[in-house]
Order: C-alpha cells, then sequence, then structure tokens
C-alpha cells in the first residue's frame, strides 16, 4: 500500500512538498486546476514499478469508433488474431534457431558463446591457480602464514608498487627497530652575529685623541701602550719613585703630564675593546662546544635526514668560526690604537643558528611522533615490502597481459549473452503477445456480457452492445442496440455514455488475472474525475459500482479525485470514519484548496470540516482565504456568494436601488462592485477592474458584513461566519 507521495518535483503547484499517511481509501475533492492530476501523475512516476497502477480519467483509449462499420471496437482492435498468432509462431521458430543447441557442423550464436565460455574458464582457472601459487610463495617468504591466501593477495593487487634497495633496507631497518628513549631536545646557542659585527665596526672606528702634549708618544703607538702599562705597575702615591725600566725619578708633573695625555675616554675605549674580545671568546667557546646529533636517537626513517644535519652543523661551526675570529683580530688590531680609526670588517654566514634550531626542532618533533606511532610504522613497512613482492610477481606472470584476455573473453561473451538476452526477451514478448490474443478471444464477450448487465439498469436510457461477425473476420466490434432491440448508430453516444461504457470496461479488468510479471504487484485503483457529464441514472451506477468496489474486504488501495462536489458527497461512506489519537480507520478524507499559485493540502478531520454545498463551500474557502490573508482570494469568493445569494434569496430590489443604501460609505466603490455582482448578467470582469490592494483583509470582512446588514441578512452573514 502507498502511505506517502512525494510532491518535492510538484513545488509549483502544491504548497507541501508531500502528501503522507495515505489509508486504503483516499478521497480528494478539489477544484479544476488544484492538480489532481498532478498527483495521479507522481503516483505514477513513483509506484509504477512496484505496485500494478490502475487509473481511469474518461473514455479515451478504451472507445474507438468505427466509422464504416458504425460499431465500436471496445478494448483492443482485433484483427485477424490466428493470423498473428500464425506469424509469432514464425519468428519464435527463427529465434529458436539461434539461441538453442544446434545439429552438427551448423554455427549459431549458441555455439559460439559456448565456445568462448570453454576459452574463458580455461584463462580464468590459470588466473586463479597463479592467485595461489603467488599469495603461498609470499607467504613463505614473509613468514605470514597461513592468514594470506589468494583472497588476500587480490586485495593487494591495486596497491602493487616496485621499491628501489634503498627503501626496502629503510623499511627493514624500521621492522627491526627497537623502543627508543629519546633525549630531550638540544638548545643551540642563540649568537647575534649581526650585533657583534655592527658593534665591532663600532669600536674599530671610534677615536679619542689626547688632551695634552708629550712629544716623545706622539706618533708612537708602541710607546704609547708602554706608558700605558707603566701608569699601571707604576704607584703616584709615592714620592719620587723610580721608573723600573730607566731608573729616573717619576715626578708628580710627570705624572700630571700622562693623566692630560691618557684621558678617561681612552680607557672607556680600551674597556670597550677588552669587553667585546671577552664576549667573542665566550661565542667561540660555545660554537666549539656544539656536538653533532646522535644518530642512535632517531628511526631509520631519518638516518638520511640526520645526517644531512650534522653536515650542516660543521658548516655552520665552522662558518661562525671563521667570523669570529675575523671579529676578534680586528679588535686585538684596535688595542693601543685610540688615537685613530680602524678599517671596518665584513662577514657574511649562509645559515643562521637560529634557522638550524628550527629545521632541528621539526625534525626532533617527528621523530617523536614515529616513536609514539612506532607499532603503526612498523606495520605500514611491513605492508609496503609485502606489496613489493606481489608486483614483483604480477611483473613474472604478465598478469596485465592475462587480465586482458580474461577482459576481451568476458566482454565477448558478454556482447553474445546480450545478443540471446535480447532474443530470449523477444521471444517472451512474443509468446506474451500470443498469450495476450488468444486471452482476448476467449474473454470480450464474456465482458461485453458482464457490461450489459450494468447497462439494463439505466432504465428507459439503457443500451446494450451486440457482437458483429463481419465477413472478413474482424473480431472485436460491436454495434448498438436500443431498448427495443433495434439498431443505434454510433453517432448518437454522448460522452456520458461513453463515460460509463467505459468505466464498466475499466472494473471489469481490475477483476483479470494479470501475467506472471505484474501477478506479485498489488494493485492501486485511481478513479480521476470519473464522472463528467454523465445523467442521473449514469451518475448513479457509477456511484453504486465504486462503493460496491470498496466496501469489499481486502480490496485494492483506491484513490478518488473529483471535482465534483454532488458526485462526492454521494460516492463516499455515509458514515465516514476519521483518524484520531484513538483510532486510524482505514479512511482518508483530502480538500484541495487553491490560494493564489498553488494549492493546500486540508485534511478533512470531522463531518463539519467536510465536503458542503457548493453555497456553503464558498464561505468556507472565503473564510480560509481570509485565514490566509489573501485579499484578492477573498474578493473572488465574495462575489461569487453574492451571486448565488442572489439566485435564491433577492427578489424584492434591484441593484440599482441597492446601491443607494451605500450612498455614505468611504467604500462606496468597492461596495457598488459588490452589489453589481447581484446582476448575473453583469458580473464578468469584475473581479480585475478594481484596485483593492490597498484593503486589509479585515477591512474587506467588515465591507462584506456592511452589505449583509444593508440586504436585512446580517444573522445570514453571522450565521456562515461563525467559528
Amino acid at each position: 500500500m502507498i502511505n506517502t507521495i512525494n510532491l518535492s518535483n510538484y513545488s509549483f503547484a502544491f504548497s507541501k512538498s508531500e502528501l503522507s499517511d495515505l489509508k486504503r481509501k483516499n478521497f480528494i475533492y478539489g477544484k479544476n486546476g488544484t492538480g489532481k492530476s498532478s498527483l495521479v501523475k507522481a503516483i505514477r512516476e513513483q509506484y509504477s514499478d512496484t505496485y500494478d497502477i490502475r487509473v481511469f480519467d474518461g473514455w479515451r483509449g478504451i472507445i474507438k469508433e468505427n466509422n464504416y462499420l458504425d460499431a465500436i471496437a471496445l478494448g483492443e482492435i482485433n484483427v485477424d488474431k490466428q493470423i498473428e498468432i500464425d506469424e509469432i509462431d514464425e519468428k519464435i521458430k527463427e529465434i529458436d534457431k539461434e539461441i538453442s543447441e544446434p545439429q552438427a557442423g551448423i554455427e549459431n550464436l549458441f555455439k559460439k558463446q559456448n565456445k568462448i565460455k570453454s576459452s574463458y574458464d580455461l584463462q580464468n582457472r590459470k588466473i586463479e591457480t597463479f592467485y595461489t601459487s603467488s599469495a603461498s610463495k609470499i607467504s613463505t617468504k614473509l613468514s605470514l602464514g597461513r592468514s594470506y591466501d589468494k583472497r588476500n593477495f587480490k586485495i593487494d593487487i591495486p596497491l602493487a608498487n616496485i621499491l628501489s634497495e634503498r627503501d626496502i633496507n629503510r623499511l627493514r631497518e624500521t621492522i627491526k627497530a627497537d623502543k627508543i628513549i629519546i633525549n630531550p631536545k638540544i638548545s643551540f646557542p642563540k649568537i647575534d652575529l649581526d650585533k657583534y659585527l655592527v658593534a665591532t665596526n663600532g669600536i674599530l672606528q671610534t677615536v679619542v685623541l689626547p688632551s695634552g702634549i708629550i712629544n716623545e708618544l706622539t706618533n708612537n703607538i708602541e710607546k704609547q701602550n708602554f706608558a700605558k702599562l707603566g701608569m699601571k705597575i707604576h704607584n703616584r702615591d709615592i714620592d719620587n719613585e723610580p721608573c723600573s725600566f730607566c731608573g729616573s725619578v717619576i715626578s708628580k708633573d710627570r705624572w700630571v703630564q700622562l693623566d692630560r695625555y691618557f684621558s678617561d675616554e681612552v680607557e672607556k675605549l680600551d674597556r670597550r675593546v677588552a669587553d667585546g674580545l671577552n664576549n667573542i671568546e665566550n661565542c667561540l667557546k660555545s660554537i666549539n662546544d656544539i656536538s653533532i646529533i646522535d644518530e642512535k636517537q632517531y628511526y631509520p626513517e631519518y638516518k638520511e635526514l640526520i645526517q644531512e644535519l650534522n653536515f650542516e652543523i660543521l658548516e655552520i661551526k665552522s662558518s661562525y668560526n671563521k667570523s669570529l675570529n675575523i671579529l676578534k683580530n680586528a679588535l686585538e688590531e684596535k688595542k693601543g690604537k685610540t688615537i685613530i680609526k680602524v678599517d671596518q670588517v665584513n662577514v657574511e654566514i649562509s645559515q643562521t643558528l637560529s634557522d638550524f634550531q628550527l629545521k632541528y626542532d621539526d625534525l626532533y618533533e617527528k621523530n617523536m611522533m614515529y616513536a609514539e606511532n612506532l607499532e603503526q610504522k612498523q606495520k605500514i613497512a611491513n605492508e609496503m615490502i609485502r606489496y613489493h613482492e606481489v608486483k614483483i610477481s604480477l611483473d613474472n606472470f604478465d598478469y596485465t597481459g592475462e587480465k586482458a584476455i580474461l577482459v576481451k573473453l568476458e566482454s565477448n561473451n558478454q556482447l553474445l549473452s546480450n545478443d540471446i538476452s535480447s532474443l530470449k526477451g523477444e521471444k517472451n514478448s512474443l509468446l506474451q503477445e500470443k498469450r495476450k490474443l488468444i486471452a482476448d478471444m476467449t474473454k470480450e464477450l464474456s465482458t461485453v456480457s458482464r457490461i450489459n448487465e450494468f447497462l439494463r439498469g439505466l432504465g428507459s436510457r439503457s443500451f446494450s452492445l451486440d457482437y458483429i461477425d463481419t465477413p472478413d473476420g474482424q473480431k472485436g466490434q460491436y454495434r448498438l442496440l436500443d431498448t427495443n432491440g433495434a439498431e443505434r448508430s454510433v453517432q448518437t453516444l454522448s460522452d456520458g455514455e461513453k463515460n460509463i461504457l467505459s468505466f464498466l470496461w475499466f472494473m471489469d479488468s481490475i477483476e483479470e488475472i494479470p501475467d506472471e510479471s505484474e501477478r506479485a504487484k498489488e494493485k492501486i485503483v485511481i478513479f480521476d474525475d470519473p464522472m463528467n457529464s454523465n445523467d442521473d441514472s449514469c451518475q448513479y451506477l457509477m456511484m453504486g459500482v465504486i462503493q460496491k468496489f470498496y466496501r469489499q474486504e481486502n480490496h485494492p488501495q483506491l484513490f478518488l479525485l473529483t471535482h465534483n462536489n454532488h458526485f462526492y458527497l454521494q460516492v463516499t461512506p455515509h458514515s465516514k470514519k476519521y483518524p484520531s489519537k484513538s483510532r486510524n480507520p482505514e479512511q482518508r478524507y483530502i480538500k484541495f484548496l487553491k490560494t493564489e499559485n498553488r494549492t493546500s493540502m486540508l485534511t478533512i478531520s470531522c463531518d463539519s470540516e467536510n465536503i458542503k454545498t457548493i453555497y456553503d463551500e464558498l464561505w468556507e474557502e472565503l473564510k480560509y482565504a481570509y485565514e490566509q490573508n489573501k485579499v484578492t482570494f477573498m474578493w473572488n469568493n465574495m462575489r461569487r456568494i453574492l451571486e448565488t445569494y442572489n439566485r435564491f434569496n433577492f427578489k424584492n430590489n434591484s441593484p440599482s436601488e441597492i446601491e443607494n443604501e451605500f450612498e455614505d460609505s468611504v467604500d462606496k466603490v468597492l461596495i457598488i462592485a459588490l452589489i453589481k455582482s447581484l446582476n448575473v448578467n453583469s458580473h464578468v470582469g469584475y473581479e480585475t477592474d478594481i484596485d483593492i490592494s490597498g484593503k486589509t483583509r479585515d477591512e474587506l470582512k467588515d465591507i462584506f458584513s456592511y452589505i449583509f446588514e444593508k440586504l436585512n441578512a446580517s444573522q445570514h452573514f453571522t450565521c456562515y461566519w461563525a467559528d
């Protein structure tokens, strides 16, 4: 049974994306244009493959007039069925020549396919044997045990890949590797060589001139250094202390001359030189203390990278030593040369210790991560070596070529299978057509007999079908007989009579036994606006047949869709059962209501919500438009209500006289437009002639109430507008 219909492809027609909670009996009322046929189309699209969908939507396609015989063909038009059967038998015979085992010496599709199958089976066994032997060899070589068989080998084929000897060695080292207890990370010295270069060049370019004159020291650096050294080893506080070099007494005046010559600035510069040399010595010591990275602390995966980093360490140490010694030598040269500038120096380094620290940190973290995932890495290494062995086996066997042969044989076999299947399908279609022809030859008269029984229920308007035995043997043709047995021309058949005739044929066809292919499918019966222009007798006959159908126990799921208010009220069960929290009857009542461009699907859950008379429905639609705030829709329904009201109630006054009652109304234009609806001959076009875009729903409601008040029908309005 269908429970839900997906309407997402019909969003242009419906306001919801699905219609769910369907029952065995589904009665749907909706005016023309509300989407009933779209719903039927959606059912066919979604469920034709899984259900036997039967749809009645009128007489076209079931009845065809034969003007030459002045008769009708009911159902399939029959030409000489036996000739068709003979033609079918001949076609089946030709097909059997190709798809059945032939006589010796005859080549056909059956024989060709058997040859291809034999070649395919032979090639397939060859490849399967290769799978088994390769799996066994790999399992032995890699000590995989019985867990590795040809099934595993097949899984490995897409991953097969040749490795270099270098990669294999690295992977084997990974497999053998033990868990390493990794030492803390190394922190390399942070030496800003650019800063030392700038400071050194600053010292080299600094000049301090003497504030006094001692002729014997002027322009003689060695004597100046000798004098400065003497000032350090002698004590000025000792009077007349002799010079340790010449033995002469160092007088107070001489001390004053030396102090003037060697000022405090000279001493400061000397200290800067000494400090600079000390700092550089410390840097040199830090550089020389750097050791290479211990390779044993790293897994085989990173062996080459560690070697590269150690090579870089040696280069960096050499570069830093060279640069620092340049700075050191320059400062040594500056000693004692406080009164002159020394040439600046320049140093360059390709890689700083800071850059190296980053590279080392990155590798250290990877090594740590590797240690954490060692088991997984070893598993992957084992798999990669296995994939390598699989690739060697495949290449030695020429697997690609052997597989291509198998695929070619399979393709040829499939082509022949397709040809044979196509012929078998054609044969089945011919057999089905043959069965259908035979069934039609025996079924029509009994079907027509049952239809005639129903037609007799039409009374004076009844007619019957009479089989015509034509001279040329054409079958399935029927003439019309009236109630007196006289022949009646098919040209006199009305659409209503054609409709009831087709309907009765449709109802009889529901009971037919389906073909084997359809027998497993559950039937779904749909009546899509079944009642068109039938007269009362035809209508009630149709209603009775439909009611008899859905009153049967275990009847197929039913969808009845109609735009006819009277037909809906009469054909649906008189005692309606609505779904509730406490019960779930096999009945569902739905109303399609279109506002503006899309249809709302409203569930009818009680008698008060069910379809009423046409006039009642107009009021219901008006209130629905009010609730949905559809002002234009309200306006059109107000007009139609007044038209209907006029036909039954308006007698004493003419529209022009009533218009005078609204002279003082601010909405006189709108009111007059509605009042003109009372003249049923002049209402066409008013729904677009008046601009109501500025009006709210409540203003329109008040106007409508006001009109009924002036028509002395306030109670009528209150009754129909009640909640």
